[in-house]
C-alpha cells in the first residue's frame, strides 16, 4: 500500500521524503487520472529495436511524450505531422524521471488521415488478392446463423424482429463483443473464429449500429479483413448505415447496408 506523502499537521518548513517514496506517490496519483483520449500532432516518432514506438503529441501550447507497446503498435498510426487521437492513461517512469502517456490505441482524426489509413490497408489486401477474391454463396437454409454484434440493444432488436417476421424460432447465435474503442479489433476477429467454430453455424452476419469514421475504424483493421477472408463460412457485412464503406464490406462475401437487411438476407423466408 502506498502511504500518501503529505501527512497532517502541515510543517512549516520543506517536507523531508525520499527519492523512491516520492516517486511512488507521484505513480499512485497519475494513475489515479484513469483512462483519457487525448488529441494531438505526432512529433518525432521512432520505432525501437523491441518494437516499441515512441513520439512526442503536441499542440501549440503543451506536448508529452507517447509510448506504443508492441502488441499495440500494428494497430497504431504514428505519422508525423498527423492529427491522432491516443486513448491509453498516464504512467510515471521511475527510471526516467518522466511523465508519459502509454497508449492502448493511436486513431487518425480528420478525413484526409484516415482515408490515408484506409488506402495502405486496401493496397496490402488487394496485393494479396483478399479483395477480388470468388465470393461464396449464402446458404438458403444454414442450420444456424451466427450473429456478431456489441452490446447495443437495437441492432439485436432489428435482427430478431426480422426472424420473427421471417421465420420464428430460427436458430440464431449471437455473440456480444467490443465493437469499437480500444481492443475492438481483436474481439472482433476473436467473435469471428468462436461463431465460425461453433457445430451448425453456416453463415456469420457483422452487424453494427451507425457512427463515426474513427468508431468503425476496427471494422477497417487489417486483421478483421483478413480474419472475414479466412472464415470457414460465408460472411455477410452490414456495418453501420448505407452509406458507411468499412474495408470489411470490401472482403466479405455479402455486404448489406443495414443489419436488418443482412437478416432478410440470410433468414429463410418460412412461409415460402
Amino acid at each position: 500500500m502506498t502511504l500518501p506523502l503529505f501527512e497532517d499537521p502541515v510543517p512549516s518548513g520543506p517536507r523531508t521524503v525520499t527519492l523512491v517514496r516520492l516517486a511512488a506517490e507521484i505513480a499512485r496519483q497519475v494513475a489515479a487520472i484513469g483512462p483519457l483520449a487525448v488529441e494531438g500532432e505526432v512529433h518525432r516518432p521512432t520505432t525501437g529495436r523491441t518494437g516499441w514506438v515512441y513520439f512526442t503529441l503536441r499542440d501549440r501550447a503543451a506536448q508529452i511524450s507517447v509510448v506504443v507497446p508492441r502488441p499495440k503498435a500494428s494497430r497504431s498510426r504514428t505519422v508525423a505531422g498527423e492529427r491522432v487521437r491516443v486513448v491509453g492513461a498516464l504512467e510515471w517512469s521511475n527510471d526516467r524521471g518522466q511523465l508519459q502517456l502509454r497508449a492502448e490505441e493511436v486513431l487518425p482524426v480528420g478525413a484526409g488521415a484516415i482515408a490515408a489509413l484506409l488506402a495502405e490497408t486496401r493496397r496490402r489486401l488487394e496485393a494479396d488478392g483478399l479483395t477480388a477474391r470468388p465470393r461464396r454463396p449464402v446458404p438458403l437454409l444454414p442450420e444456424a446463423i451466427g450473429v456478431v454484434c456489441g452490446a447495443d440493444a437495437a441492432v439485436r432488436r432489428d435482427i430478431e424482429s426480422v426472424v420473427a417476421a421471417r421465420f420464428p424460432g430460427y436458430p440464431v447465435v449471437f455473440h456480444e463483443t467490443t465493437v469499437s474503442g480500444p481492443g475492438a479489433a481483436v474481439s472482433i476477429v476473436e467473435a469471428i473464429r468462436v461463431l465460425a467454430r461453433r457445430p451448425g453455424v453456416e453463415v456469420v452476419v457483422l452487424a453494427r449500429g451507425g457512427g463515426d469514421a474513427t468508431a468503425l475504424l476496427p471494422w477497417s483493421e487489417e486483421d478483421v479483413c483478413r480474419a472475414v477472408a479466412g472464415c470457414p463460412v460465408p460472411v455477410v457485412s452490414a456495418i453501420g448505415h448505407e452509406a458507411d464503406r468499412p474495408l470489411c464490406d470490401e472482403v466479405a462475401d455479402l455486404r448489406c447496408g443495414t443489419p436488418s437487411l443482412a437478416a432478410t438476407a440470410v433468414v429463410p423466408d418460412g412461409a415460402a
